[in-house]
């Protein structure tokens, strides 16, 4: 029995020295395992306050982008494109409304416009309305009294802080944009036996209207024939040695509006009659009276 209880008493020993080797191994690992989730803890820390850093830095950039595509906006040329245009002619107040279709390169779609037309030194302003995105539309009535004037047109916009003004277009004379231009004559003319004889006439005009083109005969400034232009022309004149003979063509557009263009003039001389091209590439209006 005395041997049966030492037995029992050394397998329990064994028991108890096995259990405390498995319980100090799993404290060891405990203890381990402790220290790895403190050092990812730290690591994890780390990584955050990196990433706190990136993202603080990528809105900075973010921030930095917007403000440099508002500047390139600004920079970019405030007229993407634009059409300029005669919408009415008043006959009888000698006026000519003028109607401006333009893309403006903008960044709020409140931004406010405006046309600015420069004549003399004096200037007419009108504000322009937003048609849609980016899109705008206004006219301005002018006087053409003076045609032969020049007007410079400027777009002008206030856009968030910004105010930018750009140069549409300059004209040397207002009468480039109304709607009949003479765009050829040819003909051949000679002086015989007290008369110029002229032919093979052609007129070659854009936008007159219908039935209002015709030629025009002046002889020392006095006008003393006019006729329907046609295909090809041929007439004449009478005229003495030492006349001036000048051809005009004249026409209207679809307001009433009538139009003189000097085409060329002769100096009758014994020789014969010498050729001249008009002093001036411009145009009379004729107006109502």
């Amino acid at each position: 029995m005395k041997e049966n209880g030492k037995m029992t008493a050394v397998i329990l020993c064994l028991v108890c020295a096995v259990l405390a080797a498995g319980l100090f191994w799993q404290y060891g690992r405990l203890s381990r395992l402790k220290e790895e989730m403190a050092a990812l803890e730290t690591q994890t820390e780390r990584y955050r306050g990196e990433a706190l850093i990136l993202e603080h830095e990528l809105n900075k950039a973010l921030e930095r982008i917007e403000v440099l595509e508002d500047v390139e906006q600004v920079r970019a040329p405030l007229v993407t494109s634009y059409r300029l245009r005669i919408q009415e002619i008043d006959t009888a107040r000698h006026t000519a409304t003028l109607g401006l279709e333009a893309e403006l390169n903008v960044v709020n779609l409140d931004a406010e416009a405006e046309l600015v037309v420069w004549q003399t030194g004096a200037s007419s302003r009108v504000l322009l309305t937003q048609s849609e995105e980016g899109r705008y539309e206004g006219a301005v009535t002018l006087s053409m009294e003076a045609p032969e004037q020049g007007a410079l047109f400027q777009v002008s916009v206030t856009d968030g802080g910004y105010k930018r003004s750009e140069e549409i277009c300059s004209l040397a004379s207002l009468t480039e944009l109304l709607d009949v231009q003479l765009q050829a004559s040819a003909g051949e003319a000679e002086y015989r036996g007290g008369a110029l004889y002229f032919t093979g006439w052609q007129v070659k005009a854009e936008n007159a209207a219908e039935g209002s083109e015709t030629m025009r005969i002046y002889r020392n400034g006095e006008m003393l024939q006019e006729f329907p232009v046609t295909a090809i022309m041929d007439f004449n004149q009478a005229c003495d040695v030492g006349d001036t003979v000048e051809l005009r063509y004249a026409a209207a557009d679809r307001w009433g509006l009538r139009y003189e263009f000097p085409l060329k003039w002769w100096e009758v001389t014994e020789t014969g009659a010498v050729l001249h091209w008009p002093v001036t590439a411009g145009h009379a209006l004729l107006w109502e009276k």
